[in-house]
C-alpha cells in the first residue's frame, strides 16, 4: 500500500528518513489539495497495476511449471519407449541369428532374466512356467556342470574372458538332460564400465 508521508521539515536528512521507513512519497505542508490527490490517485493506480502485473506473472509461471512437468513427463515417456524400442530390437537380432535357439536376457542388477518363448519350449517347458531369475536356471543345471558353468559367467563378467561360449547339462521337463551351448555378450554398462545387462541364446547340441 502506497505511504504518503507530510512534513514540515525541507531538510534532506528527515527527507530521506521517511522513506528509508517505508514511505513512497511526500508532500510539504501546507498541503495543496489538488497535488495530494492527483499523488493518491498515481500510487493508487500504480499499486493496482503492479498487483495486477504480479498476479499475470504469477499465473505465467504457473502455467510454465506445469508445461514443464508435461514436458518432462513426455520426455521419460520417450525415454522408456526408445529404451523398449532398443530392447526390442536387440532381442530380434538375436532371433534372426539363431531361429532355433531360445533367447535369453539378463539385468544383473535386479537379477531378473527375460526368457523367451523357445527358451521355454526347447526343454519340454510351457512359456514363462518358471520365473525369471538366475536361480531358476541354476536350479535346472547338472549338479556336475552348477559350479563350471558359474564360473564361466562370473570370468566372462569380470572380463577375464574375451567370449562367453560355454556347454552344460540342462534338466528338461519330462526328465534327462539335454546339452546347451549357450553364448552371450554383454550388451549394456553402467558409467563406470560395469555391466549391467547380458544377452544371449540358448542352442539345443544334444
Amino acid at each position: 500500500i502506497p505511504v504518503i508521508f507530510l512534513t514540515a521539515l525541507d531538510d534532506t536528512k528527515s527527507i530521506t528518513e521517511g522513506f528509508r521507513v517505508g514511505g513512497t512519497d511526500y508532500l510539504s505542508k501546507p498541503v495543496n489539495k489538488d497535488e495530494l490527490l492527483a499523488r493518491v490517485s498515481t500510487h493508487v493506480e500504480n499499486y493496482i497495476y503492479k498487483n495486477k502485473l504480479k498476479q499475470e506473472v504469477r499465473l505465467r509461471t504457473e502455467e510454465l511449471e506445469e508445461s514443464n512437468q508435461l514436458l518432462k513427463a513426455e520426455i521419460s515417456r520417450r525415454k522408456e519407449t526408445e529404451k523398449n524400442l532398443r530392447q526390442s530390437e536387440e532381442r530380434l537380432n538375436l532371433a534372426l541369428h539363431g531361429a532355433n535357439d531360445g533367447i535369453w536376457d539378463w539385468y544383473l542388477n535386479s537379477n531378473t532374466l527375460f526368457f523367451d518363448t523357445r527358451y521355454f519350449t526347447m526343454a519340454g517347458y510351457e512359456p514363462n512356467e518358471f520365473p525369471g531369475a538366475f536361480e531358476e536356471w541354476e536350479r535346472r543345471l547338472h549338479p556336475a556342470d552348477i559350479e563350471p558353468a558359474k564360473a564361466e559367467i562370473a570370468q566372462y563378467l569380470a572380463g577375464e574372458r574375451k567370449t562367453y561360449d560355454a556347454e552344460f547339462r540342462f534338466l528338461r521337463k519330462e526328465g534327462g538332460y539335454m546339452w546347451i551351448r549357450g553364448q552371450g555378450k554383454v550388451t549394456a554398462r553402467d558409467k563406470e564400465g560395469n555391466p549391467i545387462r547380458f544377452t544371449g541364446t540358448h542352442s539345443d547340441i544334444t
